[in-house]
Order: C-alpha cells, then structure tokens, then sequence
C-alpha cells in the first residue's frame, strides 16, 4: 500500500513540475523585464528594485530573487517609468466543498453580471478543492469562466494559469489544441488586442488566437517562397515548393481555406524569381560575353593581370551555369509545371546554352590563359 502511495505522490509531484515549467512558458514574456546574468541565466519578471550593488526581481514564478548587479549581462524591457507591480485584483474564495454548487450558480450569475472580481474569486476556489467538486465538463466551464475575469481585469498571468488548468481538464485532443493555441496567442497580445480585435472572452481569445496562428503560417509560407534561395541547386526547387505547401496546409487546421486562397499565388513566385533571375544573368552574360569576345586574343605577362582575366572569366562562367541549373530544375519540378510559361523557359536555356560560346557560337569560353587559341565545339 506505502508503494502505490508514494507511486501516486511521485506522479503528482512530477506532474506539479510539469505545470510549473509550462506556466513559466506560458507567462515569460509577459511580465516588464529580462534579466540575463553572466552565466547565461535569465530571469523573466518585474524589477521591484535597483541598490546597493543588487537588483530585485519579482518572478513570473511569483517568487523574488536577488541577483548582484556585477553578475548582470543585460536587462531587457525594462522602463524607468513602468509603474510599480500591482496586486492581484482577483483573489481566491475559500469555498467549502458542501457549498460547491451554490458557489458555482453564484460564480456564473456573477459573471453574466460583470461582476469580474467576485466571479473570479469563486471560479478560483472552485478549482483548487481537492478532491474536485464539479464535473470533468462543469471544471472545463468554470475555467473558461475564470479566464474570461482574468481577462476583464487585464491579469494576463492569470490567464496563462488558466489555460494550463483548462488543458488538463480538455476532453479531446482538439480541445487541448484549442487552449494550447490560444497559450500561444496570449503571448503575442498587446494592449489586450490580438490580430486586430480587442480580447474580453475566453471564447474571442480561442478564435482570435487560431485567426491569429492562421495569419502566422500563411506568412510564413509567403516567405518561404519570397525568400527562396539557391535555386539552382539540384532538387532545392521541389523541396522550397514543398515547404510552402506544408506551411498552407498547417494554416488550413487554424485558417480553413488558406491552402485554396494563397496556394497558387505563393507557388507562382518560384518559377518567376527562377526565370526572373535567369533573364538577369543572361543579360548581364551577354555584355561581359562582349567584353571577353573583345579581349580574349589578348596576352599579357603581368601575372596578376592573368589572373584578374581568368578570375572575370570564371565569374562569368559561374553566373552562367547557376542560371542554366535554375531553369532546369524549374522545367523538372512536378509541383509548379502548370505555373509557368514552359517554351518561354525552353527558349531561355537555348539562350543560355548559346552563352557557352564566343560569338558566332563556335569557340568555347574556357579559363584559359589569354592568347592560348579557344577550343572550338565539337
């Protein structure tokens, strides 16, 4: 019996870890500042004060800490003229467990009232009597409930207390995936707004924060294929084309319909940056190709000048040979053949297999040393 005990105490404890870890998460960049010490430790909290060779934080853990101000690499977010920490304004009730159902009526006759405070206070000392009181779905409401005082009275810490809570009463892991998004939206909040709307509701920090973590993927696919780089490399093409997709589809589960509204719109931008970027150096190719074509019988003994010639042409070989990658893998990736002009990209690698060679596209450029004759294609 002492075993299975101890079994159950060890698993509370290391579940009490868990959402001790969790809440520090959750609550981080919420509170004024960050302290970062010499050694790499970094304290997220309120600076209560600044003497005598020491700094006091107030952490998101609700504990203080006293840290030496020589042991300090760096304070972030701090503000001179920040107000000092308020106190909590909602305060648990001590609720005795035979009056659980009075409390709970009362609690959300409060809340319809705007009662925030008092409903707060009841929600909160419902939720700590151990064993519960309520049911599993009665639990879930009334952290619900309580999240909605927290954000009435703009206690951001205490909302991320309670949406741990409410992740360990979720039923399914859909409801889990509600609040753990809207954890991740609580983060991102500023002045109490999130993706452009004010936040007064459990239920408008879920929706907003999905809205919110749509929005979020969509850009990042829309990045991924602005910023698409090294295109000429084998496969890399395919492979940028695929992580865009995967980012739409993720928004889809947050945003349904982000995959039809930006799929094709987002995908068009690789094949153009590759024909884009292609034309360029084709063009620029075809003056330096002028030059070489105008120098290339030339000999000089100066050795750095060799060099500098050779180094010009290896530059334009390079420059070159990227740009003919490019557009080949352009016309060999399955995923964008319907989102460009194909003949245009065929004439264009004509055009830059035709660059290999002096004009009239006999002699090919080679780094050769100057006056050494071209070799002639085959």
């Amino acid at each position: 019996m002492r075993r299975v005990v101890t079994s159950v105490v060890a698993c509370r404890t290391i579940g009490c870890l868990v959402a001790l870890v969790a809440l520090a998460l959750l609550a981080g960049p919420l509170w004024a500042a960050r302290v970062i010490t010499k050694d790499g430790a970094v304290f997220d909290g309120v600076i209560l004060s600044k003497d005598g060779g020491r700094v006091v934080v107030r952490t998101s853990g609700g504990g203080q800490i006293t840290i030496p101000a020589d042991k300090i690499h760096l304070i972030e977010g701090e503000s001179d003229d920040a107000p000092p920490p308020e106190e909590p304004r909602i305060i648990p009730a001590q609720v005795q467990p035979r009056m659980a159902d009075d409390a709970f009526r009362e609690a959300k006759d409060s809340l319809k009232s705007g009662k925030w405070e008092r409903a707060g206070a009841l929600l909160e000392g419902l939720l700590a009597l151990d064993p519960p009181r309520l049911s599993k779905r009665e639990l879930a409401e009334a952290a619900n409930g309580l999240i909605t005082c927290y954000l009435r009275v703009e206690d951001p810490v205490g909302v991320g207390k309670t949406l741990l809570k409410s992740m360990q009463f979720a039923a399914t892991d859909e409801e889990r995936k509600r609040y753990q998004t809207a954890a991740e939206g609580l983060r991102a909040m500023r002045d109490g707004r999130l993706a452009g709307k004010k936040i007064e509701s459990c239920q408008e920090l879920v929706d907003a924060s999905f809205r919110w973590k749509g929005e979020q993927l969509v850009d990042e696919a829309r990045q991924i294929a602005s910023n698409a780089s090294l295109l000429s490399v084998s496969g890399r093409l395919e492979r940028t084309a695929t992580q865009c997709v995967a980012r739409l589809e993720q928004a889809d589960q947050y945003l349904p319909g982000s995959s039809s509204r930006h799929r094709e719109q987002f995908l068009r931008m690789l094949p153009a940056k590759v024909m884009d970027t292609a034309k360029q150096a084709a063009d620029a190719c075809t003056q330096e190709r002028d030059w070489l074509n105008e120098n290339r019988w030339r000999s000089w003994a100066d050795n750095e000048t060799v060099k500098a010639w050779i180094a010009r042409i290896m530059g334009y070989l390079s420059a070159r040979q990227q740009a003919d990658d490019a557009v080949r893998n352009l016309l060999n990736a399955p995923s964008l053949k319907d989102l460009f002009n194909r003949g245009e990209a065929e004439d264009l690698l004509k055009r830059l297999d035709g660059l290999k060679y002096y004009p009239p596209g006999i002699l090919q450029i080679l780094p050769r040393r100057t006056g050494q004759p071209p070799k002639k294609r085959k």
